[in-house]
């Protein structure tokens, strides 16, 4: 799959979109997706689904450094503190751990 070079990482062009999945909707997806050698999924703190893409990830058997996790945080949460908090609850729920933000990032969503 090509990628789109920033900031010195290499993002798959395409990627799965999770909104509006939930649940084994979002992980069954998620799980086929992967399977077919996506390795870019995208999620949002509003979507509610990062356990259910963690799932899928885990089933996997995908390497964690092959997959890219992107997602975006609510407005209230763009604060440097609550923006890291975010971040890193995301990174806990889909067990994307060691999390990589861009530059001009700093954190993740309020908990």
């Amino acid at each position: 799959m090509e990628n789109l070079k920033t900031q010195g990482i290499a993002l798959p062009r395409l990627g799965l979109g999770t909104f509006r999945m939930q649940g084994d909707t979002c992980r069954a997806a998620v799980e086929s997706a992967l399977g077919l050698g996506y390795r870019h999924i995208d999620t949002a703190e509003m979507y509610g689904n990062e356990e259910a893409i963690g799932a899928a990830i885990a089933a996997s058997g995908v390497a964690r450094g092959d997959l890219h996790v992107t997602t975006k945080v609510w407005h209230e949460n763009l604060a440097p503190d609550a923006i890291r908090k975010a971040f890193e609850l995301v990174a806990e729920e889909v067990a994307a751990r060691p999390y990589r933000p861009l530059s001009g990032a700093t954190g993740r969503r309020a908990a």
